[in-house]
């Protein structure tokens, strides 16, 4: 076992990869070292070579199954009747929801995410409904920071976006049933029955893993306390949940049982703390953490029973292949990665002996700094921040859930058949202790410094090496140190790169059917445009991950480039001109930077304007506010020469590039979907003969370089996960996996 763990574990993971040369690579290397060997030694390297084979076939055959699941890029927009059952709980609102298809007039995929806009009333989990929709494959924006779409829906096995196009088609088949059904009604009740809806909201998420009613006020106080991951059903609630249910039931089979001497207390625990188990994890829709903590308290109670000693780490190896066999796809999800590094952070704080013993209180604060320590670097990676004030909040926070709110809520669940008075008594006393937990979670979060990408921390690294050269001297384990340098040298990854004077970052973001270009120099930043109503949530996400709180300048080029809300839903910023601006945008003149010259000129009668950027000898053009064929000849002359070009239009064929040069780079800025047929096939014609590389923003995703410097454009897509929705997992730039417009030739 020992020897196959390790391979199985390896293999499940790798395959998410995408580099099959490395695998071979590697497998040849080994070959050799195996002959090597002594013949025991020989037999258990090839099992473990075996076993990670078997565990890498078995997710690339799964990743190989997701992918041909999905709709293929030729039937975009394709319309289709169908029948299908709500398969989750439905966003906030009830008008985007997962549905799983049943029955359908044509092939469509078996789970689609729909988003239906005219519908008067809600759906509700576990319905059966009957739809139109028009089909879209998954393909989402790529930028840099905030949540990345594709992989979200590629790990909820999502394989079509769909739209409801027909409202009067739609109709209900079958009421709500199914577990989902009594998760969704479980959570209006409590929301229901706590008079503080703060209170309720977390009931809610604590109970049946509905985050839907927390309102975004209240999950910043989690993420700045460093608590939110007790309002996602963790694996440390089942765990207390069936420990304690476990305790009571030994407690009473001892006591009062005449077969205690027949079968020992703690085997009988086992099977009740089994099924409260089991029954909160499948009231939290089986979430992957609350899957590994049911796999893990199976693993004990199976070896409990058998009388076998198995090691803390060998438990946690067994869940997490245990969970990975079951679903090879959980690695796209943090909360997989969060969940299994905090129990081997426990484990190791657990197994670390002191002389003397530390009291209770000092242990429980050691496992708290511990788990801060052991997580950041992961938390910081997947979410963009550390909460410095998180060992505090859940010293107290933790306890008061684990021992005292959840309890009540799970004795208050089956209550519900028997005396809804009850039920609704013991429910009020967890809000009000819920209430109490949210007033003191505010409280720290308004004097809670929380470490963001992009911020300045400096005195952060300081403090955290004062504290590591003390932690070093004090002789602690390596388990601790090793955390410490970890978040140390992600601190200082994020410390900002300083922009040299004379340069400019430019970033052209993927925003679909519409244009932003941020420019930034070295203490200063230009946002060009907004990008669609819809992009709000990327565009702040993009501009934290820059590190950018405040705007220098805002541009709008053109009507409608940032017409939503008309101007009230804009970033924000010190000046802006353009359409709703205090100023148009041909007053914004000329000015230097850093070291960088910009410069605003106005095309046609209406406010419309383009933007040039000079870095030394490299220059910008963002002519976006070109919308006729006959501004390119309004430019002026020294405009007229770029070596990037942001296309106006979306690569129309009537904006074809009139200037003195053709410019080295081109970036068009378009949806993967090619939708109204752009960018045309004259205008990418007219740019790759004159030599120029022209990058689209729904194929690559967001394109950034450096001003001013012989680097060449990165793309967001550069990488190519397999779960890309524009370049698939082992594509190339010819495959009919890909949207027409994103293919080479």
């Amino acid at each position: 076992m020992a020897h196959i763990l390790p391979g199985l574990l390896a293999g499940l993971l790798l395959a998410h990869l995408n580099r099959p040369e490395l695998l071979v690579a590697g497998l040849m290397a080994l070959l050799p070292g195996l002959f090597l060997l002594s013949r025991c030694r020989r037999r258990r390297a090839a099992l473990g070579v075996l076993a990670f084979l078997l565990g890498y076939a078995w997710t690339a055959w799964v990743i190989d199954a997701e992918l041909n699941s999905r709709l293929p890029h030729d039937k975009a927009g394709m319309e289709a009747l169908v029948e299908g059952r709500i398969a989750d709980l439905p966003a906030a609102g009830g008008h985007r929801f997962l549905l799983r298809v049943d029955k359908a007039e044509a092939w469509v995929p078996r789970r689609i995410d729909v988003a239906w806009f005219g519908n008067a009333e809600p759906v509700h989990a576990g319905e059966q409904w009957r739809f139109r929709l028009r089909l879209q494959p998954v393909v989402a924006p790529a930028n840099p920071g905030g949540l990345d779409l594709e992989r979200w829906r590629t790990a909820r096995r999502v394989h079509a976006v769909g739209q409801v196009v027909a409202t009067q088609d739609a109709s209900l088949i079958q009421d709500a049933q199914g577990l989902h059904a009594l998760r969704e009604r479980l959570s209006d009740r409590l929301v229901r029955v706590i008079p503080d809806s703060g209170g309720g909201a977390m009931a809610a998420a604590l109970l049946v893993g509905d985050r839907r009613h927390l309102e975004p006020e209240q999950w910043q106080r989690l993420l700045d306390t460093g608590t939110n991951h007790l309002v996602a059903i963790s694996g440390l609630h089942i765990s207390l949940a069936a420990g304690g249910v476990w305790l009571i039931a030994a407690f009473a089979w001892r006591r009062f049982s005449p077969w205690c001497d027949r079968l020992p207390a703690r085997l009988a625990g086992a099977v009740p703390a089994l099924a409260v188990g089991a029954a909160y994890a499948a009231l939290a829709g089986f979430a992957l953490p609350t899957q590994r903590a049911l796999i893990m308290l199976f693993i004990a109670a199976v070896a409990l029973c058998s009388r076998r000693t198995v090691g803390p780490f060998q438990v946690l190896a067994l869940a997490a292949v245990a969970v990975l066999v079951r679903d090879p796809l959980a690695p796209l999800q943090a909360g997989f990665w969060l969940s299994f590094l905090a129990v081997a952070v426990l484990v190791a704080v657990i197994r670390h002996r002191h002389a003397p013993p530390w009291p209770a209180w000092r242990q429980w604060a050691a496992a708290q700094l511990a788990l801060f320590l052991g997580l950041a670097p992961m938390t910081a990676m997947n979410f963009g921040h550390v909460a410095l004030v998180a060992p505090l909040a859940n010293a107290f926070a933790v306890p008061a859930v684990g021992a005292l709110i959840v309890p009540l809520l799970l004795a208050a669940t089956p209550m519900l058949l028997i005396s809804s008075a009850v039920a609704d008594f013991i429910i009020g006393w967890a809000g009000w202790l819920l209430t109490l937990l949210d007033a003191a979670l505010g409280g720290l979060a308004a004097f809670s410094p929380v470490l963001r990408q992009g911020a300045t921390v400096g005195p952060v690294i300081g403090g955290l090496s004062f504290v590591l050269v003390l932690v070093w001297l004090r002789g602690v384990s390596r388990l601790v140190l090793l955390p410490m340098a970890a978040l140390l040298a992600l601190t200082l990854s994020w410390l900002p790169a300083r922009i040299p004077d004379g340069m400019a970052d430019v970033l052209v973001l993927d925003v679909g059917y519409g244009h932003a270009t941020l420019v930034r120099t070295r203490h200063h930043s230009l946002l060009v445009d907004t990008g669609p109503a819809a992009f709000r949530r990327g565009r702040l996400d993009a501009l934290a991950e820059a590190g950018i709180s405040k705007l220098d300048r805002l541009l709008i080029s053109r009507d409608r480039a940032g017409q939503h809300a008309r101007g009230q839903d804009w970033p924000a910023h010190r000046m802006a001109y353009g359409r709703y601006a205090d100023h148009p945008c041909r007053q914004a003149g000329s000015w230097h930077w850093d070291g960088v010259d910009f410069r605003v000129d106005a095309v046609g009668e209406d406010d419309r304007c383009v933007v040039s950027v000079a870095a030394g000898e490299a220059k910008l053009l963002i002519a976006t506010g070109i919308e006729r064929a006959g501004d390119w000849a309004r430019l002026p002359s020294a405009v007229g020469s770029p070596d990037y070009l942001v296309v106006p239009g979306h690569g129309h064929r009537d904006l074809i590039p009139d200037l003195e040069a053709t410019p080295g780079f081109a970036i068009v800025p378009v949806d993967a979907r090619g939708r109204y047929g752009l960018p045309h096939a004259s205008l990418l014609d007219h740019m790759e003969a004159g030599g120029t590389t022209v990058l689209r923003t729904g194929c690559h995703g967001a394109v950034g370089w450096r001003l001013g410097s012989a680097e060449r454009p990165v793309t967001q897509r550069s990488q190519r996960p397999w779960w890309d929705g524009a370049r698939p997992f082992g594509q190339d730039g010819k495959s009919d996996m890909m949207p027409s417009v994103c293919r080479e030739g």
